[in-house]
């Protein structure tokens, strides 16, 4: 399908991509309301060693910033988990503590930055100070070596603990966007699958596709023809009429060596207009000098005469069946 196709499936299925934005949203506000809100507390912690020497001061950079890497795999271990927990008394266990704690390296620095998010904001500041103070401890703990030597490496906490004062989550505004584009998205796909899978034959190209033969008419449609079907009067010189005399005269250019005699209209339900076609269609032959025979063949609900003001009584069953002689060679049935 090209684009111009996909665009009138959109067109013609606006009510499928409608439907599901509008779900897609009424998803994203109830999980919006019903989410609790959660607060993110910070804090950062700033590692360095004793005074060194000019010389060394690359080196010792470079091997900083490989240290405060290994920290932060430190500042969310079991081990400092424990450690929280032990000294405060905040109702948590050592996991709930653990998967609350977010830990990440600020780029070409020796700056670390611990993120605590609670649905308490309160709790969450009283988690991030103790978490800053264990963590203080275990690195000195870690760093000290067995002779009682000073520590090679010290951390500090630089900035925070702080609290945000409004919930970094539910988002309402992100919600609902991420949620039209998602309906929007979603609704797309399934009006372009339902078109794929529909099998129904809409337009004239797709005619002319599936038959590979030539279009000899289109007619367009009329609110108007629901009342007066007939191409006479006042609808003689409408959109349709135009459409079924261009029918007529492809009808007689079809076969320019031996033109059309007998014409069949039919189709695959009721209702879809054969009636209505058949009688304009001899209307507009009888307008250009054709002598026309119009049999009404449907033998389940024949609308012909009623169409023409003719005699129903008798019809062509009765002709069939012997009842009924026709002869002469104007004879019509209706």
């Amino acid at each position: 399908m090209d684009l111009g196709s996909n665009l009138r499936v959109l067109r013609r299925n606006w009510w499928v991509v409608l439907v599901t934005v509008m779900i897609s949203l009424g998803v994203a506000a109830l999980m919006t309301v019903r989410a609790q809100p959660r607060y993110v507390a910070s804090v950062t912690f700033f590692v360095t060693t004793p005074s060194q020497g000019v010389s060394d001061a690359y080196q010792g950079s470079v091997f900083m910033q490989q240290r405060v890497k290994s920290y932060a795999d430190l500042l969310q271990s079991d081990r400092l988990a424990q450690s929280v927990v032990a000294r405060s008394s905040l109702g948590l266990t050592a996991d709930q503590v653990q998967s609350r704690i977010k830990a990440a390296t600020i780029p070409d620095t020796v700056l670390l930055r611990g993120t605590i998010t609670d649905t308490d904001a309160t709790r969450a500041l009283k988690l991030t100070e103790a978490i800053s103070a264990a963590f203080v401890d275990l690195v000195k703990q870690v760093e000290t070596p067995a002779e009682g030597r000073p520590a090679p490496i010290k951390v500090e906490v630089v900035s925070g603990p702080r609290v945000s004062s409004t919930p970094v989550s539910p988002q309402p505004v992100r919600n609902l966007v991420l949620g039209a584009l998602v309906g929007l998205l979603a609704g797309v796909g399934l009006a372009v699958l339902r078109a794929r899978l529909d099998t129904r034959l809409r337009d004239a190209l797709s005619l002319q596709r599936a038959t590979g033969s030539p279009l000899l008419g289109e007619i367009p449609f009329d609110s108007a023809a629901r009342s007066s079907p007939l191409i006479v009067g006042d609808a003689a010189n409408s959109a349709r009429a135009e459409a079924v005399r261009k029918l007529r005269t492809n009808l007689r250019f079809v076969d320019v060596h031996e033109p059309a005699r007998v014409i069949a209209v039919t189709s695959a339900l009721q209702g879809e207009g054969k009636t209505t076609l058949s009688c304009n269609l001899a209307i507009a032959l009888a307008e250009a000098g054709w002598r026309v025979a119009l049999v009404d063949a449907d033998l389940r609900r024949p609308k012909v005469a009623e169409y023409l003001g003719l005699e129903s009584s008798v019809g062509l069953t009765d002709v069939l069946l012997g009842d009924v002689h026709v002869g002469g060679r104007r004879a019509a049935l209706g």
